[in-house]
């Protein structure tokens, strides 16, 4: 009897056990399923589906029955199966991990594994290496529509860089990163392109992604700039750190040091403030983040101009009044400054400045217009929608756009005419021999007949001011330079201008200072410049003697280059006219054009050492009524450039013609000519295409490449 009652005891102990074991086994897998659901964004999908059918129900449902079938372009990624394997590892390591799973932390640290790929694409292919990108785990909680940094050993064309972002929309919040970039755009705020497609990877469902631009001079070229640093405040994007020196180190860090400490020298104060203001509305400090923060220093200007991405209108903006607007900037300023300490003598400038507060706050009303006006677009509707149709959710997430732009506009602020206030005028009436660089801010300079400046070994330096230099047939102007040390004249952004007439310029070199350094002697930015009767000589050092960029006009007549050791014009994504100039003893070119437009009429040019009239980077360039003689090369037209000439008199030239590809991301030159090219001497390179009057000459001797001919191998001069 007592051994059947301890079986009896043992029986239910272990039925106790079973439940005890079963109790843990649901807690456990219930925990586990809920961090799962979690983590893997299942929990925040079902939250934002819910959110947005409550929003606006009809158009939610409106996109969730809708096809999600779209006009994009369609791209595939494949990996050999060992080196996908190695991703697909790396991965679930980090996503299984307690750091990541119980924790949620980001994923920081991991070893840059790139594996080797292939892109097929327009029915091409390329060899690339890609590596999962992002540190959030919207980029790889999925099996397998992970985010990846995609490298190409050359530059990609259809891409238009030969590094990008292949990732989901919804790790950009979908549109918010578009439209905020193509605000930017509007404002000549260095921007970021979004291309969208579907993506392929390894042969599995096709889903809808974005091209995202990367940092490099690619992107900074196409937006018109000169090849400079990009960087944040943690570390230094463009270029790599092992393409720079200690001396390029150096540099960033005193522009950073400077940033911190003097920012109403060194920051674009204009584009910062847009930046600001569109930040404002999304409402959103995300951006601001110290690793997050890119900026551009841009090397003509020497200005840092912000680079924006990862933004998302995160909360509701609600105004009742102007009053009330200007008190929540104000705490919206004294936010960011708390989370970006390094931008804090820029911020205290606005908070504790009524007209600094006055010109964001019509920033804002700006940057709202602008909004409406791109969302109000045929072109931004379509995108939209196939954005909805994919991720109807997104119609909840994105609705603060509309919201937040609403409130401001609603508050019908008045437009902050900028007022036209004079400049003020520095007139230079006697013979000066300048002590000391002059920097004049809304000042113009103005010279008077007859005087020499002498510039002594130090710069003229004018911000939104213009020159004046005009003299008289019989009174000229002098500008030159009597010290061994390197002078120059910088000019940006004039409002109004600048006139040469009747003036001498010699001994000018190119502008080096501290980490600001400039080719020219003389350089335009962003101005307009009218030249009538001026005669440049013997410029010292540098590569060119006056530098047109970003000009949208300038306009010689009777002008002259005489001595010159390098090139004498160099145009930068500016549009001029040369008319009824010369060109003698030409150290390298007479007239180099990139990203340019340009006319020359009845001119002459005599002893160039390279390039007469060079167009490059998708210039167009017109030639006429004009004489080369004794020159190395007289037309060179490459890089998607259009060159036209007629009526032109060459004489003894090394080469008259010569047509190439020299950069990756463009194509071959055209030429069009009136003359039979067949009795001239040319070097053209496959791929080129020369036509006489519409007809294209199809029976030239083409060669396979035309560059290992040129820059001093065989015809014209070495690169500096």
């Amino acid at each position: 009897m007592m051994l059947l009652q301890g079986h009896k005891a043992s029986d239910k102990k272990d039925e106790k056990r079973f439940f005890l074991v079963v109790y843990v086994f649901v807690l456990l897998f219930g925990v586990y399923s809920g961090m799962y659901c979690y983590r893997f964004g299942i929990v925040v999908d079902v939250k934002h589906h819910l959110q947005a059918a409550h929003y606006d129900f009809p158009t939610y449902f409106k996109y969730l029955t809708s096809s999600s079938d779209n006009n994009f372009d369609d791209i595939a990624i494949d990996f050999k199966f060992k080196d996908y394997i190695k991703l697909s590892n790396q991965r679930s390591r980090f996503v299984y991990s307690n750091s990541h799973f119980f924790e949620g932390k980001q994923w920081l640290r991991r070893e840059s594994t790139y594996a080797k790929a292939t892109i097929k694409y327009n029915q091409k292919k390329f060899d690339v290496k890609a590596k999962l990108f992002g540190k959030n785990n919207d980029h790889f909680r999925h099996p397998y529509k992970w985010s990846f940094r995609v490298k190409a050993k050359d530059y990609i064309k259809d891409f238009k860089n030969g590094k990008f972002n292949l990732l989901q929309p919804n790790t950009r919040l979908y549109i918010t990163d578009v439209i905020c970039n193509r605000v930017l755009q509007q404002h000549n705020i260095l921007s970021l392109e979004y291309k969208p497609v579907n993506l392929t990877i390894n042969d599995r469902p096709t889903d809808l992604y974005f091209i995202e631009d990367f940092f490099s001079k690619y992107l900074i070229e196409r937006n018109g700039y000169r090849d400079s640093f990009i960087f944040t405040f943690s570390s230094i994007k463009h270029p790599s750190l092992d393409k720079l020196n200690d001396n390029q180190l150096r540099d960033i860090d005193e522009i950073k040091n400077n940033i911190i400490n003097t920012p109403e020298i060194i920051l674009d104060q204009d584009k910062f403030d847009k930046v600001l203001a569109l930040l404002f509305l999304a409402q959103n400090k995300h951006p601001y983040l110290v690793d997050n923060f890119h900026m551009f220093y841009n090397n003509v200007t020497n200005k840092v101009e912000p680079i924006v991405r990862e933004v998302w209108f995160k909360d509701v903006l609600t105004l009742s009044s102007k009053e009330d607007l200007k008190g929540k900037l104000i705490e919206f300023i004294t936010y960011v400054s708390d989370y970006n300490k390094n931008l804090n003598a820029y911020l205290s400038s606005i908070v504790n400045n009524e007209k600094r507060l006055g010109q964001v706050m019509a920033t804002i009303n700006t940057i709202s217009k602008n909004l409406t006006a791109i969302r109000s677009t045929p072109d931004w509707q379509t995108f939209q929608d196939a954005i909805y149709s994919r991720y109807p959710q997104a119609i909840y997430l994105c609705k603060n756009i509309e919201i937040n732009v609403n409130a401001v506009l609603s508050l019908n602020l008045d437009e902050q005419k900028k007022k036209l206030i004079p400049n003020r005028i520095k007139q230079i009436e006697t013979d000066t021999k300048l002590e000391d660089d002059m920097v004049l801010y809304d000042t113009d300079l103005s010279l008077s007949p007859g005087i020499t400046l002498d510039l002594n070994g130090h710069h003229i330096i004018l911000v939104s001011g213009h020159i004046r230099a005009v003299g008289e047939a019989t009174n000229a102007i002098t500008i030159t330079n009597s010290s061994e040390a390197h002078s120059s004249i910088v000019v940006k952004q004039s409002k109004t201008p600048n006139k040469f007439a009747y003036v001498n310029i010699s001994k000018l070199s190119n502008f080096d200072d501290s980490y600001w350094h400039l080719p020219a002697g003389i350089t335009f930015y962003e101005s307009e410049v009218l030249m009538n009767h001026v005669a440049f000589e013997s410029n010292r050092a540098g590569d060119d003697f006056v530098n047109f960029f970003r000009c949208s006009d300038f306009n010689l007549s009777n002008v002259s280059f005489t001595n010159v050791n390098a090139d004498a014009i160099d145009s930068d994504f500016s549009n001029g006219t040369i008319d009824n100039c010369n060109f003698l003893n030409i150290g390298n070119d007479a007239v180099d054009g990139s990203g340019s437009q340009i006319t020359i009429t009845n001119s002459r040019f005599n002893n160039v050492e390279d390039k007469v009239i060079s167009a490059g980077e998708n210039s167009t360039m017109h030639i006429a009524n004009s004489t080369i003689l004794n020159s190395e090369i007289s037309f060179v037209s490459k890089d998607d450039s259009t060159l036209s000439e007629q009526n032109n008199t060459l004489i003894n030239n090394t080469l008259d013609y010569c047509l190439f590809n020299k950069k990756k991301e463009f194509d071959n030159g055209s030429l069009y000519t009136d003359k039979n090219i067949l009795q001239t001497k040319y070097l053209i390179e496959k791929g080129s295409k020369v036509y006489k009057g519409a007809e294209e000459l199809m029976n030239l001797k083409m060669v396979d490449s035309v560059k290992e001919s040129l820059y001093g191998i065989e015809y014209g001069k070495k690169s500096r």
